[in-house]
């Protein structure tokens, strides 16, 4: 079910991002296929992944995901703007109140999660989209968020949504597109 964006669907977006960014900022998508829907619905969310800004030049996102890159399914990567916002119908760009020279740590800090495997379980070992920025975001501040339970056939337990940094006091609404 999941369709790419074409260059002329992403370019105008992608766009107002770039105008609007930082390095450290965070990135969020819902995506084009059904696990996203799912993510939404269950979180009461617009969006159902994130990622973290990493460069500007060229603009660059680092992120927990399965399938964005064929190539490195299952881990930590760095997707182009245009790539990251290839799976998305709407998008939003959220900034963490802090100083400046700690979102860049932040990001800086991110890179070295580069290629670690995303793992979607409910203990110690989980590593996906939001636990993965939990950690780093950790690393220079403290933030704390709220897991939501989850009981589904296929998926029960205490998982962490992209909406916990949506909605979250200490970050700062930059841009959202709701449909594009």
């Amino acid at each position: 079910q999941s369709t790419k964006r074409t260059p002329a669907d992403i370019e105008p977006i992608a766009l107002k991002i770039s105008q609007n960014a930082e390095v450290g900022d965070l990135i969020f998508r819902k995506g084009l296929n059904t696990e996203s829907d799912i993510i939404t619905y269950i979180s009461h969310s617009p969006f159902s992944h994130i990622g973290m800004i990493v460069s500007l030049e060229p603009l660059s996102v680092i992120h927990a995901t399965t399938d964005d890159d064929k190539n490195a399914p299952n881990q930590v990567i760095i997707s182009s703007l245009e790539n990251f916002l290839a799976q998305a119908q709407a998008v939003g760009l959220r900034r963490l109140d802090l100083p400046q020279e700690i979102r860049v740590a932040m990001a800086r800090d991110s890179l070295h999660y580069l290629a670690k495997p995303f793992v979607l379980s409910t203990d110690s070992t989980r590593f996906y989209c939001t636990t993965f920025l939990l950690e780093v975001i950790s690393q220079q501040t403290e933030f704390e968020v709220d897991f939501i339970n989850v009981d589904f056939a296929f998926l029960g337990g205490e998982y962490l949504f992209p909406s916990a940094f949506w909605n979250h006091q200490k970050t700062l609404k930059v841009l959202e597109v709701s449909e594009f």
